[in-house]
């Protein structure tokens, strides 16, 4: 439920604070320039985005150490993977990232072959692979939790630690 709430969240935000999504277009100051300083312009959007960062990180670890200072340790050591498990997640999540890698490289050079010439150009390949990449991780990733709550523990490799 929370991961749900944070991405609904996280999204709805990012209509707010991210150039051309239906939050901007919603309330147009946020698409005026508010930052003119030696020739660097920011809109309102960009600026709402990185006070957020900067006013909200801070205080989700502040309350993050707060959470962990009151919770009771734990007694037992939990269970952990297999070696072969850790394995082909980390041999998974390589391939993934390189495939995705490849593909948008691949999309990128057909369709516009001089967008690695730019800085804009570079920013939006490095988008497009980062955004497709988490995403594939994400799903599969939620894939694997709901496997792994139905199917329990013995399907997928854990082993008891003992204390």
């Amino acid at each position: 439920m929370s991961i749900v709430t944070g991405s609904g969240s996280h999204l709805l935000w990012d209509s707010f604070t991210h150039e051309g999504q239906w939050g901007t277009r919603l309330v147009p100051i946020l698409s005026r320039v508010w930052i003119d300083w030696r020739g660097y312009q920011a809109q309102g959007c960009r600026v709402l985005q990185h006070l957020s960062t900067v006013i909200f990180l801070p205080a989700m670890c502040v309350l993050l150490v707060m959470w962990l200072r009151n919770r009771t340790p734990v007694t037992s050591i939990p269970a952990s993977f297999s070696r072969r498990v850790k394995l082909l997640t980390a041999v998974y999540v390589a391939t993934v990232f390189i495939t995705t890698a490849v593909v948008v490289l691949c999309q990128s050079l057909l369709s516009d072959p001089d967008s690695f010439h730019t800085i804009s150009g570079l920013g939006r390949n490095l988008n497009r692979w980062v955004t497709r990449s988490g995403s594939i991780l994400l799903v599969t990733a939620g894939m694997f939790g709901i496997w792994f709550a139905f199917f329990g523990r013995a399907t997928v490799g854990c082993e008891s630690v003992a204390e």
